[in-house]
């Protein structure tokens, strides 16, 4: 269908009001099939970094949404693994936001920067993230790639090691401590 419409002049770059491309709406629904068809168009592919009124990118949200199939024919479009302007983080934050491990673990073997921070005032990174999901297999990969251990929540000044220490979350605890994180840290 998309095919069809393509080659019959639609207009693969025109936006909703709210920003949104046909490549972003079918990445955030998980249409491969309609994410390959308009990225193989070169004006639908020239839209694979276009960030929407909300601050999400096609990869980001195919990153929250958890559709692998789509992040990985974006990133061989060569959709962005950093924040664009615009945007409310990286595709890796959103991929931990959402628990997607193994979209997670694509993006840091594709060069996702593991350190790069939310674009809020918190300013949190994938590691402090994983931490606050209680989420121990991730926040060992971001050390693996090396996450820095005493990543900090800039509004509350809560390390990802208080903050997982404070709610009980055990295994991240220790994850965080063998990787050398501030035992002695406090919020500011």
């Amino acid at each position: 269908m998309v095919s069809l419409l393509l080659a019959a002049g639609a207009d693969a770059t025109i936006t909703s009001q709210h920003g949104a491309t046909p490549l972003f709406m079918a990445a955030d629904a998980g249409h491969e099939d309609v994410v390959e068809a308009l990225l193989s168009d070169s004006r639908g592919a020239s839209v694979v970094n276009v960030v929407d009124a909300a601050g999400f990118s096609a990869l980001s949200t195919a990153c929250m949404k958890g559709h692998l199939a789509c992040v990985e024919r974006l990133l061989k479009a060569g959709a962005a693994l950093c924040s664009l302007p615009g945007m409310r983080g990286p595709p890796l934050l959103k991929a931990a936001q959402g628990g997607h491990m193994r979209i997670f673990e694509l993006l840091l073997q594709s060069g996702a920067t593991v350190d790069e921070p939310c674009a809020d005032k918190s300013q949190v990174t994938a590691l402090y993230m994983a931490a606050q999901l209680d989420n121990p297999p991730m926040v060992q990969m971001c050390l693996q790639f090396g996450a820095d251990p005493d990543s900090t929540n800039a509004r509350t000044g809560s390390t990802a090691l208080l903050f997982a220490a404070e709610r009980g979350y055990l295994q991240v605890c220790k994850l965080l401590v063998a990787a050398g994180a501030d035992v002695n840290a406090a919020n500011r």
